[in-house]
């Protein structure tokens, strides 16, 4: 089993920090692969031999592995256009843009590009060579410069990287520029390589007979710490000082991963779920922002979105309105809630006025738009993690520590049912109040808070297409169909994704050309067409029949929230292949576009077992 997991010998000229032509060499052996095990393997191996030669230089390492020079929550991004790449190729080979641009068009990859100029640039001093250290520091410094003149410093300190780099790194830190480092590490897969190398870099561990056992647990233990604290800094920090991951990690100030819900079809089903599960209780299902909201001990409030990132400074009316609704023994905490545009009577308004915000930088005198927040749940107070805690004691913790002040700040509204009729009455009466439904939830056995975790303790009952699919799914575009007639000059039609986390692959669902608008199909094409790549990516599952072979593919960047009338068992699609039918996989039928989802990631999109659970409760009601 542990067969690739090779030893590494002592590089007596590496023990100040990690060589970049390592890294390049790895991300290189796993771009070749397209093998999931056969990937963690060879980052194991990479980060086994970093614990070994320069355990500091961990963190620098998966940071330039996974392109992120800092957590999500602290906005830092690298990506830098592709004009300003090209000028710097320009100034750092000697070549035309007009050269530049014609070996784009022939290669496909900036990257390559840059490659294949490398080494020919004459220099009168040899530059040292590239560590992980130097060009982590450089390319956060290009991340943080920002004022006058700043494009002109990312671009000296971008060709500095590239003059001491060898052809192989420069291949590297141009997709990494790019924020395009196509090698198919998903985080995942990053996790399990790290909680693997900090296994077997103990000598002890390689020969233990429970070594499978040890590496399970492991893996279990730092996806858990990396849910309740996203940050790849804190996690190696903790794996070098001390090694225990069987600890609480949350804390204000960091986002926690937020647990999600399952789909149903309807109140029948909901009724067959819950009442194997003992009590539960229904949430109105608010059609807002999911909002994380932190406080620490110092009163420093942060507010998160769904996908982590900083919204603090789009929301300084919730900012300020905080402190109000804290009870006087409420010191610190971390509440799970829904941030909702209401109009001066506190009525509820659709998300699209909520959309309108200001996204960044926002001053309370420039809002136009109010905000309700409705908290339902809580993650963190005083000091401790209630994760662990039953949903009913957690609430009755929420209902202790605020107090609801206004059209400010609220408690989402509930009750405890225990028929259908009472689920049936409660969801009209949540359409009536202009939500999209309700959040169906256990409130005694098994109801801890998951991070990240898609559950059957929380289900989703929609008020869309009840009597159909039951719920809209997020799909990511994976290509694109060249419009013809009106549509001439846009993509006409797009292939969409669902993606599968344990495979870390997307898998194709359907086509779908319908519920678009004139500005939509402008506005969606205008915004992929910078994201196309020369052939399909090697972690897309699509069958090669003629019926689905694209004008264009694109890297996987937006998710899409589309409704159908149903789901069938498809022989060309692949989303769930061979789990309902040996054979065949799952697709919507007559699927209708109804928004970017600008809050979540790619992996957030709706999960190839997700499909077959909508298929199957679909199944079972017919």
């Amino acid at each position: 089993m542990f067969s690739g997991y090779r030893s590494y010998q002592v590089d007596k000229e590496w023990k100040n920090d990690v060589p970049y032509i390592f890294l390049a060499s790895s991300f290189n052996d796993i771009e070749k692969e397209t093998k999931r095990l056969v990937i963690i393997e060879h980052a194991t191996n990479a980060f086994r031999a970093v614990i070994h030669n320069d355990p500091s230089s961990l963190f620098h390492t998966i940071s330039l592995m996974t392109n992120t020079i800092a957590a999500v929550h602290e906005g830092f991004e690298l990506g830098i256009g592709d004009a300003i790449i090209v000028k710097t190729l320009t100034e750092t080979y000697m070549k035309s843009t007009e050269t530049v641009r014609k070996d784009l068009k022939s290669l496909g990859d900036l990257g390559k590009v840059a490659e294949s100029y490398a080494g020919a640039q004459a220099t009168f001093v040899k530059p040292s060579p590239l560590t992980a250290t130097h060009v982590y520091n450089t390319f956060r410094q290009i991340a943080t410069t920002s004022g006058k003149d700043s494009m002109f410093t990312k671009r000296v300190l971008i060709k500095k990287l590239l003059l001491s780099a060898s052809k192989l790194e420069t291949l590297y830190l141009v997709r990494a520029l790019q924020g395009k480092m196509r090698i198919g590490m998903a985080e995942q897969s990053i996790l399990t390589a790290i909680a693997y190398a900090h296994v077997m870099s103990n000598p002890d561990n390689i020969f233990d007979t429970k070594m499978t056992g040890k590496l399970s647990t492991a893996v279990e233990q730092v996806k858990q710490a990396f849910c309740e604290l996203p940050d790849y800094g804190e996690l190696v920090k903790t794996l070098m000082e001390t090694g225990d991951l069987n600890r609480s990690f949350i804390k204000p100030g960091v986002p926690v991963k937020p647990m999600l819900a399952k789909p149903t079809n309807g109140v029948t089903e909901v009724m067959d779920r819950m009442l194997k599960s003992g009590r539960f209780t229904c949430d109105f299902k608010y059609d807002g922002m999911r909002a994380q909201i932190h406080m620490k001990e110092d009163g420093t409030v942060s507010v998160f979105s769904r996908n982590m990132e900083s919204m603090t400074s789009s929301y300084p009316d919730v900012v300020n309105s905080i402190p109000s609704t804290l009870s006087n023994n409420t010191k610190s905490f971390i509440i799970d809630t829904e941030a909702v545009a209401v109009d001066g009577d506190g009525n509820i308004l659709p998300f699209q006025v909520l959309s309108t915000r200001k996204r960044k930088d926002a001053s309370t005198d420039e809002i136009k738009v109010k905000v309700c927040i409705y908290a339902f749940d809580i993650l963190y107070y005083n000091g401790e993690s209630t994760l662990k805690k039953t949903l009913a004691q957690r609430r009755d913790i929420l209902y202790t520590a605020f107090s609801q002040v206004g059209n400010s700040f609220k408690f989402a509204t509930s009750m405890n049912p225990s028929t259908e009729e009472e689920i049936a009455e409660m969801l009209n009466h949540a359409v009536l109040s202009k939500t999209e439904g309700l959040m169906v939830k256990s409130l005694d056995d098994n109801s801890s808070y998951e991070p990240s975790k898609r559950s059957l303790n929380w289900l989703k009952l929609k008020k869309d297409y009840l009597a159909g699919m039951g719920d809209s799914c997020d799909l990511v575009p994976i290509a694109g169909y060249t419009g013809r007639g009106k549509r001439t000059g846009v993509y006409g039609a797009y292939l969409l994704a669902v993606y599968d986390p344990d495979e870390e692959v997307f898998q194709s669902v359907c086509k779908i050309g319908t519920g678009f608008s004139d500005e939509d199909l402008i506005q969606l094409s205008d915004s992929l067409t910078p994201h196309i790549v020369p052939q399909k990516p090697s972690d897309y599952y699509v069958a090669d029949v003629p019926s689905l072979k694209p004008d264009v593919w694109f890297s996987p960047t937006q998710v899409w929230e589309v409704l159908s009338a149903d789901l069938s068992i498809s022989p060309v699609h692949m989303a769930g292949h061979g789990i309902v039918d040996p054979n065949k996989g799952i697709a919507l039928r007559f699927p209708r576009f109804i928004k970017v989802r600008t809050d979540k990631n790619i992996t957030d999109a709706t999960t190839n077992l997700s499909i077959v659970d909508m298929y199957q409760s679909q199944a079972s009601v017919n």
